[in-house]
């Protein structure tokens, strides 16, 4: 079953350009040919590039020590810790949702969606879709599907205490010991984005 983000347009040629990207999003995450993010620049000018955090190393790494220094109950809604998509995290996120890309369309003159067709839940949210939708000058207004952010750890009451860890430096795990010998795996992807 397919859902959408539905977003005001903001421009006719923002809404183009998103078009543009979107079908080559589409064809490269259809056919398992995902390009490298020089490809994916040349479809944003630099009005589109600005809406992205850009950080330096530095900069990087002193919100590392933040958010690894943070309580994990307060650090999702802490926000001093909320950022911007960098550009290679949301298409990071685009080419390994667990969703296929359909389409960019507009529903009437001022309103258009942007669709997608997930194959389980969760399946990576939706936040990528709407960086993408923003980044060309209009506003995402509703979604189906729209995962929420957790404001503290879960816990199973079957299970034991959580363990956090970094895959690498865009993702996280969680890992919840569950029955004894069993462990579960949640795997997210860092902020900032």
């Amino acid at each position: 079953m397919s859902e959408h983000v539905e977003f005001a347009i903001g421009s006719i040629a923002g809404y183009w350009k998103l078009e543009a990207v979107t079908f080559a999003l589409v064809m490269s995450k259809g056919t398992h040919d995902w390009k490298d993010e020089a490809f994916w620049l040349e479809y944003f000018d630099a009005s589109a590039r600005s809406h992205f955090l850009w950080p330096t190393p530095h900069e990087l790494e002193d919100w590392r020590q933040r958010w690894f220094g943070t309580p994990a109950a307060t650090g999702f809604t802490d926000p001093t810790l909320k950022t911007r998509w960098t550009f290679g995290s949301m298409i990071n996120a685009l080419e390994n949702g667990d969703y296929d890309l359909l389409g960019c369309r507009k529903n009437s003159g001022s309103i258009g969606r942007f669709e997608f067709d997930p194959h389980g839940y969760p399946y990576g949210g939706i936040g990528c879709m709407r960086a993408l939708i923003e980044a060309f000058g209009h506003r995402a207004a509703a979604a189906d599907g729209d995962e929420a952010t957790p404001t503290q750890p879960q816990k199973n009451p079957r299970c034991g205490r959580m363990t956090v860890g970094a895959i690498n430096e865009k993702s996280m795990y969680i890992d919840t010991p569950c029955d004894n010998s069993r462990v579960l795996r949640v795997a997210t992807r860092l902020r900032p984005h």
